[in-house]
């Protein structure tokens, strides 16, 4: 019986061809998943610092919803002198209001150091109320509207005060940074 010389395989050629088109399909995944990576990790370091910023607004706007007497800061010294409206906008806010059913004078909200401070009566010192390692706030306005609280029964037609925040910024990473701007009105009493 004679043999026949049968070749079988693949030729050079075939195996290229198909380890290029395999490198090429891997190429493609790998850089999907890179950009996924990357996308996902910036989505991260924004919910965090938009995170630490929205517990920072909700503290302020449930103290200012117990408040009344509102007064604008026009300046980093700036300190209570009465019910003052701020229709132009200053770097901060001062009120009377109460904290855990203590009434308290000279509640005061600010923006220094590209951070929100806060401090709980006239003579403390300010608490940064922002962590300053997350986010960047580069700008700040407070509104005032109706700074004194309509305590007359019926309430005269000006309405209750009301204080607006606007905020901007950027997170604080360098390869991920983003900028965010937030603004908020809430009622006093």
């Amino acid at each position: 019986m004679p043999l026949k010389n049968k070749k079988t395989g693949f030729t050079l050629v075939e195996i290229m061809v198909s380890v290029s088109i395999f490198v090429s399909v891997a190429l493609l995944v790998t850089s999907a998943v890179i950009t996924t990576s990357e996308t996902n990790r910036k989505a991260q370091a924004i919910k965090v610092a938009i995170d630490n910023l929205s517990f920072a607004l909700d503290s302020m706007s449930l103290k200012i919803r117990q408040g009344n007497t509102f007064d604008c800061m026009t300046s980093a010294t700036d300190a209570q002198t009465g019910a003052e409206n701020c229709e132009d906008g200053g770097i901060g806010v001062t009120f009377n209001g109460f904290i855990n059913g203590i009434d308290v004078s000279g509640i005061s909200y600010r923006i220094s150091d590209a951070v929100l401070e806060y401090k709980k009566t006239t003579g403390d010192a300010y608490v940064s109320i922002t962590d300053s390692s997350l986010i960047d706030i580069t700008d700040a306005k407070f509104y005032v509207w109706n700074a004194q609280s309509d305590t007359s029964n019926p309430p005269r037609p000006k309405g209750k005060p009301r204080v607006g925040i606007a905020l901007k910024g950027r997170t604080k990473d360098p390869k991920l940074a983003t900028e965010f701007y937030l603004q908020t009105t809430v009622s006093g009493k």
